[in-house]
């Protein structure tokens, strides 16, 4: 990509498309984009803007900053699935931004404008980037706290950047927001050779003021309102626990993010062991991009060996190295002489290697679909692109055109994302009944109408409802739900069903029916309360039972 204002503007224009192009085609994804969006839903209702619930309970999971985001979204364009997401396709943006902006500060316009390249496409981004979660705007506050914080030695104003950075992103994520960034910058000042200079200018007191105003009011203020309960179940149970111990079957062996490297920084995971290398030469380097290229590999292995360490695992927890890897990934490219290395090279077996997730992708989509809904199995060549990418950087570089391919490469990855993302994505809609039963019952219920859940519960549910969802736990609590006046909603599942008494089958009627084939891959049921008029009311109730 061209060092320029066309490639910049290329760039730029190729990000907006994968970021923001049919963000709202599908539902709400169960269980987190879901939880959130209607947490903050929750929020917006009651006008409280300190304390999140979910479904009418206290919700410790997360602090506020991405809540009251949505929140802002909601007023704009309504209560929706892009208003969602769109804050998270805005900052996995401006974090491409600020990628090129770093990388054409050290390394040069052309590798600035590759290394922004490297990060848009690659497939983990752009799914963090167009989900209502929490991942990009950790993912952009983190990396503009490193970077603001390298380029502090020559400026106080970055220093304070740095630090309101890190307050932001405790907002967005918590403890994790400034234990990474604070910890690479402390590391590369001792590395580095600056010693106590750079110790001094890390430890800015007017930066620390400004982390403190920016961080601590709503913690404050949430452990005031709540009695400490939600930040002890955010800090003890969501942050401590979740790296003690594996919460929610997340688990993983040590080296699970070097597995998931491969797909997730698809088609650029192959070349790490190059571009690192190269990057950890530079850095003995005593200059600005070699002092810059020692950071980038301190902080992105520093992401990467924490959440290798932590019990807990999940796909999106090290896409805070992402930006870096992208760095390191896009001056290696640009180093690269496309004049020569014709045949065999490293590079060459790099492409091999990257053929692996290249047909993955394909080859998951055709297993998933024939398991679990054999007539979308077309839907599978949405993700050929992706096998096309490996092809074609494969091809060029054996012609001695490694540039190219790398080019070709990343458009053609592009278009594979944008397949799955508008094609195969969308198709799954029918498969999932969290948000088709919360259709159903905002369809049929009134607005005193209530619902409740016996062995299905999913926030999709609640957030496509409009309302909250009881929880029930017995056969006694659905038949005091059924005796309550008013409209009654009942979501279970076929096997919960059967096991029902006849008394209690005979007061409720099935209003959709559906296989889950997304999630549980169980049949679900949506049933409606019948049973004679209350006097005066025009309203059904049943008969006692």
């Amino acid at each position: 990509m061209r060092g320029g204002a066309v490639g910049y503007t290329t760039l730029l224009a190729l990000t907006v498309i994968l970021l923001f192009t049919g963000l709202g085609s599908t539902s709400l994804w169960d269980i987190d984009e879901t939880s959130n969006a209607q947490s903050a839903e929750e929020m917006l209702l009651s006008g409280d803007w300190v304390v999140p619930t979910l479904n009418g309970e206290l919700r410790t999971d997360k602090p506020p900053l991405h809540y009251w985001l949505m929140m802002a979204s909601y007023k704009v364009f309504g209560v929706r699935e892009f208003s969602a997401r769109l804050f998270a396709a805005i900052f996995g943006f401006l974090t491409v931004v600020l990628t090129v902006w770093a990388g054409r500060k050290t390394f040069g316009a052309a590798a600035g404008n590759l290394s922004g390249l490297c990060l848009a496409v690659s497939f983990l981004f752009t799914v963090s980037s167009r989900a209502a979660t929490t991942d990009a705007f950790l993912l952009f506050f983190t990396n503009l706290a490193v970077f603001a914080g390298f380029f502090a030695e020559r400026s106080r104003a970055m220093s304070i950047l740095s630090w309101a950075a890190m307050g932001f992103a405790v907002l967005a994520k918590g403890p994790v927001g400034i234990v990474l960034p604070f910890g690479a910058l402390f590391i590369y000042a001792l590395m580095s050779g600056r010693g106590a200079r750079g110790l001094r200018r890390l430890l800015d007191l007017r930066g620390i003021l400004v982390f403190l105003c920016i961080a601590a009011p709503w913690y404050y203020l949430a452990a005031s309102r709540t009695g400490g309960s939600l930040i002890e179940g955010f800090i003890l149970k969501h942050n401590v626990g979740r790296f003690l111990n594996p919460m929610e079957s997340h688990r993983g062996p040590l080296f699970y993010y070097l597995l998931i490297l491969l797909p997730g920084f698809f088609p650029w995971a192959a070349f790490l062991p190059q571009a690192v290398s190269r990057t950890f030469r530079m850095g003995r380097g005593s200059g600005r991009k070699d002092s810059f290229g020692l950071l980038l590999i301190i902080w992105s292995g520093l992401v990467i060996l924490f959440f290798s360490v932590a019990r807990t695992k999940l796909p999106t927890y090290i896409l805070p190295a992402f930006p870096a890897l992208a760095l390191m990934t896009g001056a290696y490219i640009q180093s690269l002489d496309s004049r020569h290395d014709r045949g065999v090279t490293g590079r060459t077996w790099s492409w091999i290697v990257n053929l692996i997730p290249a047909a993955l992708f394909p080859a998951a989509l055709v297993v998933g679909f024939t398991m679990r809904a054999p007539g979308l199995v077309p839907y599978a060549l949405a993700a050929l692109p992706m096998t096309a990418a490996a092809v074609a950087g494969l091809l060029f570089n054996l012609r001695g055109q490694p540039i190219k391919g790398f080019r070709w490469a990343a458009f053609a990855a592009a278009a594979g994302a944008m397949g799955i993302h508008l094609l195969a994505a969308p198709a799954l809609e029918p498969y999932r009944m969290g948000p088709e039963v919360g259709r159903g019952i905002a369809r049929a219920a009134g607005p005193s109408d209530a619902a409740a859940e016996w062995g299905y519960f999913r926030p999709s549910i609640v957030f496509y409802a409009h309302r909250p969802v009881e929880r029930i736990r017995s056969e006694d609590g659905i038949e005091a739900f059924l005796r309550r006046p008013g409209g009654r909603f009942l979501v279970t599942t076929e096997g919960k069903y059967r096991t029902l008494p006849g008394g209690l089958k005979d007061r409720l009627k099935v209003l959709e029916k559906g296989v889950d084939a997304v999630d549980s891959n169980k049949i679900i049921l949506l049933l409606e309360r019948t049973g004679a008029s209350l006097p005066g009311t025009g309203r059904e109730e049943a008969a006692p039972l």
